[in-house]
This record gives structure tokens, C-alpha cells and sequence, in this order.
């Protein structure tokens, strides 16, 4: 009976401490996304620089490649071109058959909690019928930034107006 009871005495010890290990207080949770702010302006400044084709678009379909290093190529509907010439209906390929920063994830690549976000990890990928804002190079996706759907959630400020509002 000792050692269960020592086993459930060092984990209710334990988990605390565990779950709290990545909570950030305000401050540091506030620098955290800024830096990741920062880190995504000066990426999508790169790719700006080095995309052939930025415009928006809806996905139409998604289509399996049969070889090569990418898996799927998506046909987009084009609606607004901010750089480049695509057609009216583009494809571009995406998703790397074999990624090793996905595939095989090592020690290396694991980050602390208050490491910024690194958007030049992220690997793009698009779903059918969902409206995006495409970075095309050579026929690659180099990045897709999905258009919201539906409102955003509520915001304090407008729930606040909501409850006064209702009298309260």
C-alpha cells in the first residue's frame, strides 16, 4: 500500500507543476505574439519579394499527383491579382510527399513556449471551396492565408456593449 500511495503523491505533486510549465503571464503572452507578428511580416515580406504570382482566389478542386515531390495540385479560381498574370483558373502544386521538418520531427526542432512562431515552417495547404490569398512561385504554393468564415468571435469590448445594451 506504501508505494501506490508515494506513486499518487508524486503525481498530484507533479502534474501542477507540468501544466503550468508553458502558462505565460500577460506581458510575456503579449511579446510572445508580437514577435510571431514580426516574424510573419518579415516572411510574407520575402515571399512578396520572391512569388511570381500573389492574387485571391477560391479553390474549385484538389487533385492527387501521381509522382513528383508534391502530392496534390489545387485549381483555383482566380478574383483579384496582386502581382503576376495567372489565368482565370490556376493550379499550383503543394503538399511535399516527404518533408523532413513534418515527417521526422527531432529534438532540433522542438521550441520553448516563448520561442516566437516560425511561419517559414509552416508547409501551405488549401481545402476545396475555401478562399485564400496565394503566394505562386514556379507553379509552387509558397504560402495560403485563408479568409475568415463568418464573423469573428466575440470581442470583450463588443460583448460589454451587448450586456448594456440588454439593460444590464
Amino acid at each position: 500500500m506504501k508505494n501506490p500511495a508515494r506513486l499518487l503523491l508524486c503525481c498530484a505533486l507533479c502534474i501542477p507543476t507540468l501544466s503550468s510549465a508553458c502558462e505565460p503571464t500577460a506581458a510575456q503572452a503579449e511579446d510572445y505574439w508580437q514577435r510571431s507578428r514580426e516574424n510573419e511580416e518579415a516572411h510574407v515580406g520575402r515571399l512578396a519579394r520572391t512569388a511570381d504570382q500573389i492574387f485571391t482566389g477560391t479553390v474549385v478542386d484538389v487533385t492527387d499527383l501521381p509522382d513528383g515531390p508534391h502530392a496534390q495540385l489545387a485549381h483555383i479560381s482566380v478574383e483579384a491579382v496582386l502581382k503576376g498574370h495567372p489565368d482565370d483558373v490556376t493550379s499550383a502544386r503543394m503538399y511535399l510527399r516527404v518533408n523532413p521538418a513534418r515527417d521526422n520531427p527531432s529534438l532540433d526542432q522542438s521550441r520553448s513556449c516563448d520561442e516566437a512562431r516560425d511561419p517559414t515552417r509552416d508547409e501551405p495547404y488549401v481545402v476545396k471551396t475555401y478562399r485564400y490569398l496565394y503566394y505562386v512561385k514556379d507553379g509552387v504554393l509558397l504560402r495560403a492565408n485563408a479568409f475568415p468564415i463568418g464573423p469573428p468571435p466575440l470581442q470583450p469590448e463588443a460583448e460589454m456593449e451587448l450586456l448594456r445594451q440588454a439593460g444590464l
